[in-house]
């Protein structure tokens, strides 16, 4: 449904936790985009630098929930922290970007 949509959206896998990184990574490359994960606050900040066109952030990740957002809202980037919510997040992200 959304593979072609998707097609070229970067999209960065904030976590600290394997299992959570692992599924939000599944989600994004069935969706066909390009997943990127990072594994700490600090990492997905450097991630950040590459301008990836969405942020999928595990707020539980320590740093997380109050650093990510505040750096990807300095670059416009949009941020997700609900699994519930990736598809969706991502679908914006096309749309604001054609």
């Amino acid at each position: 449904m959304f593979k072609d949509s998707l097609a070229g959206l970067r999209v960065l896998v904030a976590s600290d936790d394997h299992e959570i990184a692992a599924l939000f990574v599944t989600i994004v490359a069935v969706c066909g985009a390009e997943p990127e994960r990072s594994a700490s606050a600090s990492a997905t900040i450097q991630a950040l630098e590459r301008h990836p066109h969405v942020v999928l952030l595990d707020v539980a990740m320590p740093g997380g929930a109050d650093l990510v957002p505040f750096e990807a809202d300095q670059q416009k980037i949009p941020v997700s922290t609900d699994v519930y919510q990736v598809c969706g997040t991502l679908q914006r992200a096309v749309a604001e970007a054609a």
